[in-house]
């Protein structure tokens, strides 16, 4: 091998190095474009219980977490008054005056809406929030900012799915960046919310899927990686549901080339263990109770048969959805991944499971969990709370990134249809970048 050759092999293996790396970084910046960009800009806290959730974020040094029954603390309760919250302006009391003790004054009469939820989000929102805290950030901008590492993280792992699913770069860097045009990544990230832990996860979780049927994971990370899972949000438990089904009978269709129980016992496992972390949570929840929950229904009384199975069909026509104004952008963004999402589960469906058996157990999951999550959730919901309250649209969310997976095989048939998909990709993300920051 001459000198020359050796220069081109090199200058050829530093290009590929920078290729490799060019989408992720692009990721991880978008992200932090779309999050701050608007963090910047918007004081009003997010109607979506992002109030209780900041009383959260706020008590983690001094309680670990919020107790059931006990009322919001006043930090939280001036940042409200002071702040307002958005489509329902000023609320609470005056702002910087007093003790702020007048809980008529405040959502749920001044009580918590959020210890439903374990402290793990909380913990960690808190932690990676203090670095900005030191530098004169207040407490509620810094836990907004922790969303660039909740989204950088959802990007990543589900371009990473897509990439060890057979995705090509441009197809899987579009599919991840198209998520940014979605109503629910302005308010799951660009506000202290849970639900960006649970698209984060839930993204990771669909990684997790895919490498453990290649054998590139052992099989015991999806059940560790289900339990913190849902941990950080209960929702995620349908991506866990999804995700073991698929890896069930994936196994069971390849029990002649694989030993199916290398594959089963894990799934079964993470299914079983992701529900006991929430009956744990359940039982500390109510042997620390300082007072009954406030009533955060919708006004019914209990928990209504009919009304739960009439939630069956509507998570996987919501995809991205958050039940608010929405934009044409938006609109788009939600039609196209609706459409995506039903012709992956369809498609996967009917493949021959032989041919494609992670596919085909992928489809099957997915469409499972997609008809069941709805009614489920929400009776969960109400054994938790006592109360009846409609699954949200945005709690379809986090079977995305599995669905995007799931997708892959159907868009990958034609080079020139996979490559026309991965720019309008782009092209959504970045338009939905531009017009959450410029709203």
């Amino acid at each position: 091998m001459t000198t020359g050759t050796r220069a081109v092999e090199t200058r050829s293996g530093r290009r590929a190095q920078l290729l490799r790396w060019l989408a992720p970084i692009a990721l991880v910046l978008l992200s932090a474009v779309f999050v701050l960009g608007q963090v910047g800009q918007q004081r009003a806290f997010s109607p979506i219980d992002e109030y209780v959730y900041f009383d959260y974020v706020a008590k983690v040094p001094t309680q670990g977490y919020v107790r059931s029954g006990e009322e919001v603390g006043e930090i939280a309760r001036n940042e409200l008054s002071c702040r307002g919250v958005i489509g329902y302006g000023h609320m609470g009391e005056q702002c910087d005056v007093g003790s702020h003790e007048d809980d008529a004054a405040y959502p749920y009469n001044g009580e918590t809406g959020a210890d439903i939820y374990s402290p793990l989000y909380f913990w960690a929102t808190w932690a990676a929030a203090q670095p900005a805290t030191w530098f004169g950030v207040d407490l509620l901008d810094a836990a907004r900012g922790v969303g660039v590492l909740w989204l950088s993280l959802t990007l990543l792992a589900t371009f990473a799915a897509l990439r060890e699913m057979g995705a090509p770069r441009l197809l899987s860097t579009g599919l991840a960046t198209a998520m940014l045009a979605l109503p629910i990544a302005e308010w799951s990230f660009a506000y202290v919310s849970t639900d960006g832990a649970a698209l984060a996860s839930a993204a990771v979780l669909a990684l997790a899927v895919v490498k453990v049927w290649r054998g590139r994971w052992s099989p015991w990370w999806f059940a560790v990686i289900a339990a913190v899972a849902t941990l950080l949000k209960l929702q995620t438990v349908a991506v866990v549901g999804a995700g073991a089904i698929a890896l069930v009978l994936a196994a069971i269709v390849e029990r002649d080339r694989r030993n199916p129980w290398t594959l089963v016992v894990p799934a079964v496992v993470a299914g079983v263990g992701s529900l006991a972390t929430q009956v744990v949570w359940v039982l500390v929840r109510s042997a620390t109770a300082v007072d009954e929950r406030p009533d955060i229904g919708d006004g019914q009384p209990g928990y209504s048969l009919e009304a739960v199975l009439s939630l069956a069909v509507r998570p996987l026509l919501n995809l991205g959805r958050v039940d608010s104004a929405e934009g044409l952008l938006s609109k788009l963004a939600i039609f196209a991944v609706v459409a995506v999402g039903l012709g992956a589960i369809v498609s996967a469906c009917f493949v021959r499971p032989a041919g494609e058996p992670l596919r085909f157990g992928l489809g099957i999951g997915a469409a499972t969990v997609g008809l069941l999550m709805g009614p489920l959730l929400a009776w969960l919901t109400y054994l938790m709370t006592d109360a009846f309250v409609p699954t949200p649209s945005r709690y379809a969310a986090p079977l995305i990134p599995l669905l995007l997976v799931t997708a892959v095989p159907l868009l990958h048939q034609h080079a020139a249809a996979a490559r026309v998909v991965g720019v309008a990709g782009l092209l959504l993300g970045v338009l939905g970048t531009a017009a959450a920051i410029v709203q």
